[in-house]
């Protein structure tokens, strides 16, 4: 059996919801499905395909039947990975397939406008629920079926009728996973950021798109870093115009999610630490990075946890001394019982509804478009120069409310555990504003951090009251960055004079 049964009379969409019961049929079908779209140009073919947790959680039922029936895998991996849809042809998985569809249906377009066209009705994206149920719709007509201890195929599809009850269940749920504002939250695009969520007990739930920890009570896990400099002075950063909350407010020094995989959050923070201060993201993960970053700044040395109460001073002073010039030191924040410090917490984030960026490309499109407009009314005779004045206030009517647009902000919560984690940079490497400019330009040039600065834990305070008095407090600095020195500036200020302590011999002034 073929998918050419469903989908050869589709007019106005195509949608799948669960694709592991197509498999086989979806791996022949790229060239169908791309000739129904270059064909119908006002078909729009949505797929929703498992996550990579769903199929694990099928896989945990349905392989012992599969392999008893058949002794096709050999393993539950074996398994999985059939459920993901690897193919013999080198194509891996339906996500690729899903890019080959359009690829090929762009091909066979001939038109170029016809081929951007074909891109935008291609929906794909990974679902990241639970998937309850598989559905095929093609325009009003819906199918069904179920994945219980046994895998379904397309034999095990039953279409429903529009009379019975089941099929408004059904399409009202179509309509939820795929509203933005409900369901949709939870999809994700191809290769998108996924962080896994937890429960207020701080037991592993899931794994979810970032956009999702704005809309549910859900938490994540993140580290937020305290950098000093050996004058025990502390680093802050302001957040970049471009960055997607909290835009141009002060921070803390760093801070950063916790990524998939990653089982201690030490792992966390040293890679946040580097990626923030002075690599792009895509090249942490570089082979060769290892050598480029330990030549500009050296290790990043994990000394665990700082406990206050067991004197680190005489600790760790002669320990210190047999670090390399350009060694970074990473502790591990303790509460007072001198247990690892991780805090819930629920903060709210400012979020920019549009950027300036974001309608550019837009007004330029207008303004182009009415241009051109005036170019073929001149062409015919007729009263360009009123037309022209009339596109150009327009444009400027458009201009005004792209920028109102662009000013108006929503504030948005998010909840999550905390592990706090201190550093210490090397001697002369930011002691001084000029040699934090120095290391940490690269930073800000490429758009990572708007600005930097250092302060002593007192002058924080001081800055912190005088945006205060001025009523200016939640336009100048983050929540998290309040929240620090509202409940823990005694920590701050401990481990600040710890830091001056082990490093007065070097500091004439201290």
């Amino acid at each position: 059996m073929t998918l050419t049964p469903f989908f050869q009379s589709a007019r106005s969409r195509i949608s799948i919801l669960g694709i592991n019961p197509l498999i086989p049929q979806l791996k022949k079908s790229a060239g169908f499905l791309a000739t129904l779209l270059s064909e119908n140009p006002s078909l729009q073919l949505t797929i929703l395909y498992e996550s990579d947790s769903e199929n694990f959680a099928q896989s945990l039922s349905t392989y012992s039947v599969l392999l008893k029936k058949s002794g096709s895998c050999s393993t539950p991996t074996g398994h999985r990975d059939s459920l993901g849809g690897a193919t013999s042809s080198g194509i891996r998985g339906i996500r690729e397939l899903a890019e080959e569809i359009k690829a090929t249906a762009s091909v066979e377009a001939a038109d170029k406008h016809l081929q951007e066209l074909i891109e935008d009705r291609v929906f794909i994206r990974q679902f990241n629920l639970r998937l309850p149920v598989n559905i095929i719709r093609v325009d009003e007509r819906l199918w069904y079926c179920v994945t219980t201890h046994t895998s379904p195929s397309i034999g095990s599809y039953m279409e429903v009728f529009p009379e019975s009850s089941l099929y408004a269940e059904l399409l009202s749920y179509l309509d939820f996973v795929t509203d933005p504002g409900r369901g949709g939250i939870y999809l994700s695009k191809p290769g998108e950021e996924l962080i896994e969520v937890y429960d207020h007990r701080g037991i592993p739930r899931g794994i979810l798109p970032r956009k999702a920890f704005y809309t549910t009570d859900f938490r994540g896990y993140a580290v937020w870093i305290f950098v000093f400099n050996r004058r025990g002075e502390l680093l802050l950063h302001q957040r970049s115009r471009h960055t997607k909350d909290n835009q141009l407010l002060w921070d803390k020094s760093v801070g950063g999610h916790v990524d998939l995989g990653e089982r201690d959050t030490s792992i966390t923070a040293r890679r946040e630490l580097v990626e923030e201060l002075f690599l792009p993201e895509a090249e942490f993960t570089d082979p060769l990075y290892a050598e480029r970053v330990k030549a500009e700044m050296g290790d990043i040395v994990n000394f665990g946890e700082w406990d206050p109460r067991k004197k680190p001073e005489k600790l760790f002073g002669s320990t210190f001394k047999e670090l390399d010039p350009l060694d970074w030191v990473l502790f591990r924040a303790t509460d007072e019982k001198g247990e690892p410090l991780t805090i819930s917490i629920i903060s709210n984030r400012k979020i920019r509804t549009a950027g300036k960026d974001e309608t550019a490309e837009t007004d330029g499109v207008v303004e182009g478009e009415q241009a051109k407009a005036a170019e073929r009314k001149a062409e015919a005779g007729e009263r360009n120069t009123e037309a022209a004045e009339r596109n150009t206030e327009a444009a400027e009517k458009n201009t005004e409310a792209a920028e109102r647009k662009a000013e108006e902000v929503v504030t948005k919560q998010t909840r999550y555990f905390i592990d706090f984690f201190f550093v210490i940079s090397p001697e002369d490497c930011l002691d001084t504003s000029e040699q934090m400019k120095k290391q940490l330009g690269f930073s800000e040039k490429t758009g990572a951090a708007e600005d930097h600065k250092l302060v002593s834990v007192p002058k924080l305070g001081e800055l912190i009251e005088e945006a205060e008095k001025k009523g200016l407090l939640g336009e100048t600095f983050t929540e998290d960055l309040l929240y620090i020195y509202s409940e823990h500036r005694e920590m701050l200020e401990r481990f600040s004079d710890f830091v001056r302590l082990l490093f007065k011999a070097s500091y004439n002034e201290m």
